[in-house]
């Protein structure tokens, strides 16, 4: 089981502050188990990180394909006002003159 902390180091702690030996011990290993279990190592957030990097990343492609679709549609809408706009002026001005 890979620890988080020194069992060893912590179990003399617990004895020089006056637990027994075998006490100090179990409350390491239990401590041990329930850390191994619950705490994150520096693998683990390592890993979690690489995969939140590699969503983030997939997140702001999709973003970026959609801004450039958005701006593509927008483009063709501006142009296509444009347009009308010159055609109605033109045909304004054929009219009233």
């Amino acid at each position: 089981m890979n620890t988080v902390f020194d069992t060893l180091a912590f179990a003399k702690k617990l004895q020089v502050a006056g637990v027994s030996e075998s006490v100090a011990v179990v409350h390491a290993e239990a401590l041990a188990e329930m850390a191994g279990e619950r705490l994150a190592t520096k693998d683990d957030v390592m890993r979690l990180e690489e995969r939140l990097t590699y969503r983030i990343e997939k997140v702001e492609d999709k973003f970026e394909k959609e801004i450039e679709k958005v701006t593509y549609q927008l483009t063709i809408r501006l142009g296509s006002l444009l347009t009308l706009g010159i055609v109605l002026v033109g045909a304004l001005h054929k009219l009233f003159n």
